[in-house]
């Protein structure tokens, strides 16, 4: 009877551990159908690192102290519209845009970033809207520099812009095609990412400060390039695919400095879909910081308008 008891003690034993096993398994399946699959997933240091080597690396990056991009500009929705932005371009935040005609005219807007805040005019030389400090760090003059390519990426200094950045999920995503319209592009070499379907990461990043935009990043598996960028008007974007605005980057091309740049962009929200495609792009061509003076409600004569 003792070695009985010893068994069925064993036994028990056995039992319990299986069961255990068996509880822990089904609080694991539990915990998967509860939270998003994010086992295996990279950091969100790991993905913006390989962003960052892929547009040339932190070396190459920090050698590029100017920028000047030019533009064409392409209504694809409405009335035909088909016009010129020319973007300069200064570390650490100095920045100004002006939307031409063909012949290089004015044609209804410019904005620009001084150092202390933002600002953009519409419709008329005397139309200058301020738009407050936080704009000097904020979507205009500070985040949506790097993504366009009119500035050389400051990975730290675009860290900075968000509280938490969080990598959610890997999934699939088709990249929109080039159009007829990727003719224009500039640039030195091959489209750097390919079309068509590819493996990427889905990146959640909220905004720091008031006013500015959290967005939905999608950066390619494969190449670590950024391909998508989606925003709302609050620091906490809502669900994906359900956002107000939508940019593509597309044709990743060598710019020919060691550095790389998207030379064409898509974005769309509810009103519109715009490509811009990047003609040229020149780094380290010295702009005089005059250039960069905000208007006084006046074209002013120093700005060659």
């Amino acid at each position: 009877m003792r070695h009985q008891r010893i068994t069925l003690r064993s036994a028990g034993v056995v039992m319990a551990l299986a069961l255990g096993a068996s509880l822990a398994h089904s609080q694991q399946k539990l915990n998967l159908l509860e939270n998003p699959v994010t086992a295996g997933l990279p950091s969100a240091e790991q993905v913006l690192a390989k962003y960052e080597k892929f547009l040339g690396g932190k070396e190459a990056l920090a050698k590029v102290k100017e920028r000047t991009v030019w533009t064409r500009r392409i209504a694809t929705t409405g009335a035909p519209d088909e016009t010129v932005l020319l973007h300069y371009s200064k570390t650490p935040n100095f920045s100004i845009m002006n939307h031409t005609n063909l012949d290089a005219s004015f044609n209804h807007w410019q904005n620009g970033c001084d150092g202390a805040g933002g600002w953009q005019r519409a419709g008329g030389p005397d139309k200058i809207k301020d738009s407050g400090p936080n704009a000097s760090a904020g979507p205009m003059c500070h985040q949506e520099l790097y993504y366009y390519g009119y500035l050389a990426l400051d990975l730290a200094s675009m860290k900075q812009a968000y509280k938490s950045i969080e990598v959610k999920s890997e999934l699939s995503y088709v990249q929109p095609e080039v159009s007829v319209y990727g003719a224009l592009a500039g640039g030195k070499g091959k489209d750097l990412v390919p079309g068509g379907v590819r493996d990427v990461y889905l990146v959640l990043a909220i905004a720091a400060r008031e006013g500015d935009e959290g967005s939905w990043f999608i950066f390619d598996k494969e190449t670590g390039a950024l391909l998508r960028r989606q925003s709302d008007d609050g620091e906490t974007p809502g669900p994906p695919a359900a956002n107000a605005k939508f940019t593509s980057f597309l044709q990743y091309r060598e710019v020919g400095d060691g550095t790389v740049a998207p030379y064409q962009w898509v974005s769309q929200n509810k009103n519109a879909i715009i490509r811009g495609v990047a003609t040229e792009i020149i780094d380290n061509a010295p702009l005089d910081d005059k250039i960069f003076i905000r208007p006084k409600n006046a074209l002013r004569e120093d700005k060659g308008l």
